[in-house]
């Protein structure tokens, strides 16, 4: 059974110890550099590398929200408290189901105040499909744990509306289809983020903003169908480090959504 797996080990075990971390002193625009170089989601914030006393995290969204009017700001104005924090013992089962409860897909570990490392679900996914025997797989299909409401955009849509959404319904990406709702691209935080022209744009409080979302979309898109295995969908994310993975037809018509949750909760039979 695939839940034995990650039953009666701690987080430790399976944790990223690589995640880079920021200092509350550091300028904003190095810890956005950090995540653009590196691609992470969630940065942890410690008080200095030889205590690494955990203070708080800054998420992608924290750092697009920062106008570049404001970029003497630092890493310490901006940074929030984290909604969940896990002792390094903890058990994996329990960890998980407070992350797929608290939504939240990145947690940082301790061990008393100090960082230890960063448990993403994507170390959970990892776990389970790479320690898994062949009677583990289940038949679990894209179709059975996907979001069949998806929000979407057109290409002509204006970035400030694609920000807007992803600032509303704490989106990390959108797809973007055509007239005839064929699935065109895709557009991400990290396209913002990395994508130096449309991100000054978007944050400037004088020019118009007229960027258009075919400018900065990610194409061609990487999709499942509704009848692949969800084991498929996990080891795409897993390895091209994709959060959410959108759903098609064989016409490549939009039908739905599938994020690394979802994946967890298949795998799991939860």
């Amino acid at each position: 059974m695939v839940l034995l797996l990650v039953q009666n080990i701690s987080v430790s075990y399976i944790m990223d110890v690589k995640t880079p971390f920021l200092e509350p002193n550091y300028k904003v625009t190095r810890a956005r550099e950090i995540m653009r170089v590196t691609g992470a989601r969630v940065l942890p914030v410690i008080n200095n590398k030889y205590e690494r006393r955990l203070l708080g995290i800054v998420t992608r969204l924290e750092i697009l929200s920062v106008t570049s009017t404001k970029s003497e700001l630092k890493v310490k104005d901006i940074m929030t408290q984290p909604p969940l924090i896990f002792d390094e013992n903890l058990d994996v089962v329990l960890a998980t189901k407070q992350m797929l409860s608290k939504d939240e897909w990145y947690v940082p570990v301790v061990k008393g105040e100090e960082y230890q490392g960063m448990l993403g679900l994507e170390n959970i996914i990892m776990w389970l499909l790479y320690h898994r025997s062949t009677s583990d797989k289940n038949t679990v299909k894209v179709e059975e744990v996907m979001s069949r409401d998806v929000v979407f955009v057109k290409q002509d849509d204006l970035l400030t509306k694609v920000w807007y959404l992803m600032l509303k319904h704490r989106y990390g990406g959108l797809p973007v289809v055509n007239e005839k709702n064929k699935v065109v691209g895709i557009i991400t935080q990290y396209d913002i983020l990395s994508k130096g022209k449309a991100r000054i744009r978007l944050e400037s409080e004088s020019e118009p903003l007229r960027i258009p979302v075919k400018e900065v979309m990610n194409r061609p898109v990487i999709t499942v169908l509704p009848k692949d295995p969800i084991e498929l969908a996990g080891e795409i994310m897993v390895r091209r480090n994709i959060g959410r993975l959108v759903v098609t037809d064989e016409a490549k018509s939009l039908i739905g959504i599938i994020d690394r949750a979802d994946v967890l909760r298949g795998l799991l039979g939860w």
